[in-house]
């Protein structure tokens, strides 16, 4: 037996409950809603997970869709119940869970929270199940843009999403980006693909010393994979778009690396530019850290360390011929969670 709670138009709990039977949502009083959770799943290699819904459901039977989920049981919070329709559904667990969406349907008395879960597990661990899910596939923006203007989507979800699936639409919708980015091929093998943590966007602070004062500068820095998975590019703007009018630097740099994978010697050639420097470095493997030598100066190395799924350090950094090390400048960034996608 699932006994629902019921809520207002304002989204708050009235204490009266409803026991779910097949198909009985729709005898809901009207002016009260039970709350259903729906989880957009997108895997850290850019990719959407699609389902297809079991034939023995009682809406949409056999409809692929892009999004796990269900209603919440009594007593559960949105963020609780979509965690457990999440594992419920694929057997994956979000490392990332984000509210894009908070909508009600009134001919389904649903109140809807819109969810974005993004998984970094083996696309091929998903368990479907029994009696929600018969099948499933991952599929990139394209595929994925695909789905939502075929008549196999459920248009309410895509409309909780319209949001999201308009800011992929322009993505794709520009030619140039479209030929130069890419998602994930096997031309980078796994355990050479150092970099990956490091896609998406960043919201950054940049330390070093200017004229005899500590600075400290907030930047952003965007990665992404390029030219069929060769390589991995990124923009590097100090100070940021958002704060340069109002700190403006006289050497500041918005600039771009392009990082390709070099087969023979299983590192990166790299080269970086803007308006006032080029830079040639060959970056390899030290330990957890990827450590760049700059080709052009002794002793310098540009070095990412401390990676994690949200985090990450950059340092430029000198030896002098005692073996001493000095920190030329750093930076620290933090992942921009709502670009992911």
């Amino acid at each position: 037996m699932e006994i629902w709670d019921l809520y207002d138009k304002e989204g708050r709990r009235t204490g009266k409950t409803w026991e779910r039977q097949f198909g009985n949502y729709r005898q809901i009083p009207d002016g009260y809603y039970h709350m259903v959770v729906d989880i957009l799943v997108q895997h850290t290699d850019g990719t959407y997970l699609l389902t297809k819904r079991d034939m023995s459901k009682d809406v949409y039977p056999g409809y692929w869709e892009a999004s796990a989920g269900g209603s919440a049981i009594a007593g559960e919070e949105p963020f609780e119940a979509a965690r457990r329709e999440l594992f419920e559904e694929t057997g994956l667990t979000a490392f990332r869970m984000e509210l894009v969406s908070h909508t009600f349907r009134d001919p389904s008395h649903s109140m809807f929270y819109s969810f974005l879960a993004t998984v970094d597990a083996a696309k091929d661990s998903l368990v479907l199940q029994e009696g929600e899910t018969v099948d499933y596939k991952w599929v990139d923006d394209r595929g994925f843009i695909n789905y939502v203007e075929s008549d196999q989507a459920i248009k309410t979800h895509n409309d909780r999403y319209k949001d999201l699936i308009e800011r992929i639409k322009k993505r794709l919708n520009n030619s140039f980006a479209e030929a130069l980015l890419s998602e994930k091929t096997d031309k980078i093998p796994d355990e050479y693909d150092w970099f990956a943590p490091l896609i998406g966007d960043w919201d950054c602070d940049y330390y070093d010393v200017w004229d005899g004062e500590k600075r400290h500068v907030k930047g952003e820095w965007i990665f992404r994979r390029i030219l069929e998975g060769t390589g991995i590019q990124d923009i590097f703007i100090f100070p940021s778009r958002s704060t340069k009018e109002i700190s403006p630097q006289p050497d500041g740099e918005y600039g771009t690396s392009l990082r390709m994978y070099n087969r023979e010697k299983n590192c990166y050639d790299v080269v970086y530019t803007c308006d006032h420097v080029m830079k040639r470095l060959c970056f390899t493997k030290d330990g957890d850290s990827l450590k760049g030598k700059v080709l052009d100066e002794e002793r310098t190395y540009w070095v990412f360390s401390d990676i994690t799924g949200d985090s990450f350090r950059w340092q430029y950094v000198m030896y002098k011929e005692d073996g001493s090390k000095e920190l030329v400048c750093e930076v620290e960034g933090k992942r921009i969670l709502e670009t992911l996608l």
